[in-house]
């Protein structure tokens, strides 16, 4: 079967077109981390969800800080990523999921591994399939040292695929994704 490169060209030229008129600028997101107009485009279909969900033995069960857990059985060559809140809903320990009320506050610390953290490397982003949306500009005002503490910050309800990165000063990256559920809806 021949590729459809007409309509490959169009779903592009609507990515880049039609998408950034309806993505706030970083400057404007008035606390939102995802703004409601952005949660149309990344919040997670059933199907989605389901895509993501790996049930392990403790799915289900809120947990303090699982990623200690997650450490042992996976230990990453980069900087550890250690998220305080909001509170896990599973140990699964390649699909952790967040459970939070918006607004919600997020504690996440990284680490030393190998090697000091380089903050400056640090990637959050949301996404759904090929839609990727950097939430890095919107986070970097609540970094303090090696720790990441926003708090009353705003989502909108929903599901969402969000990605952490963050390197070392030797290079060596952790990259990990979560999927957050979020209620209570601001708009």
């Amino acid at each position: 079967m021949k590729p459809n490169y007409k309509f490959s060209l169009v779903i592009l030229a609507f990515i880049y077109a039609v998408i950034p008129g309806k993505i706030l600028a970083d400057d404007q997101f008035d606390n939102f981390i995802i703004t409601p107009e952005e949660a149309t485009l990344l919040h997670l279909s059933d199907a989605d969800w389901e895509k993501w969900k790996r049930l392990s033995p403790g799915a289900g069960v809120p947990s303090e800080v699982p990623e200690m857990d997650r450490i042992k059985k996976m230990p990453p060559s980069g900087p550890i990523i250690i998220i305080h809140k909001p509170q896990y809903v599973n140990y699964d320990i390649e699909d952790p999921i967040l459970y939070s009320n918006s607004p919600m506050d997020l504690l996440v610390v990284f680490e030393k591994n190998e090697a000091p953290v380089n903050i400056k490397s640090l990637n959050v982003w949301a996404e759904n399939g090929i839609i990727k949306k950097s939430l890095t500009n919107r986070l970097i005002s609540f970094i303090d040292g090696d720790t990441l503490n926003a708090e009353s910050i705003k989502f909108p309800s929903g599901r969402f695929l969000v990605g952490i990165s963050i390197s070392d000063t030797i290079g060596k990256e952790t990259r990990k994704k979560y999927r957050f559920l979020i209620t209570n809806d601001n708009k």
